[in-house]
């Protein structure tokens, strides 16, 4: 056995996840709080950004909406241009370490975002978010990667048709598959 949440395959092959175990899903219920109070966090300023571009003293309605926009709009477009990036980088490093990277960098602008004097200063920052985030999809895949395999479709099929097999063959060998299959 591979980990503590496997059952015994074949050897030399990994096994699939237990769903029976709880550990798969303590780990998704970890991964699904930590998404939710991050991204409640990240689109918390959204509302109020306008209100924040008015108090660095753009005036008028017109520039506080276009760099309102261009500000809420960076983040994202720049996140989705470095996902494939970070992916990389998580496949080679770790999805937990990354998460834990992201959350800390957004954490950093998020407070450098209260120290700005200029709409550009905000843009800039949401700019650095975007390029240092890729949180969402890192922790998609923390979730999926947490959960159980699904069975193979084939292996049903494959040991029906072998003890199809032995039962042809002797009463013998039909026994020894009964007994092979429960076994596992």
């Amino acid at each position: 056995m591979n980990s503590l949440n496997e059952t015994p395959g074949t050897p030399g092959t990994p096994g699939t996840l237990n769903p029976r175990n709880s550990h798969w899903r303590r780990n998704q219920i970890a991964v699904v709080a930590a998404t939710f109070v991050g991204f409640t966090g990240f689109t918390l300023v959204m509302p109020f950004l306008s209100r924040y571009i008015q108090e660095l003293g753009v005036t008028d309605t017109g520039e506080v909406a276009l760099w309102a926009g261009i500000t809420l709009g960076i983040t994202p477009g720049i996140a989705a241009l470095c996902a494939p990036l970070w992916g990389r980088v998580a496949d080679r490093f770790g999805n937990k370490l990354l998460v834990q990277r992201s959350l800390f960098s957004c954490v950093i602008v998020m407070a450098l975002m209260a120290k700005a004097t200029e709409p550009w200063h905000l843009f800039a920052l949401r700019a650095a978010q975007g390029l240092l985030a890729g949180y969402g999809s890192l922790t998609l895949t923390m979730a999926a990667r947490s959960a159980p395999r699904p069975p193979r479709p084939g292996s049903r099929r494959r040991r029906r048709a072998r003890t199809a097999g032995a039962r042809s063959a002797s009463p013998s060998s039909a026994r020894r598959a009964r007994t092979d299959r429960s076994a596992r």
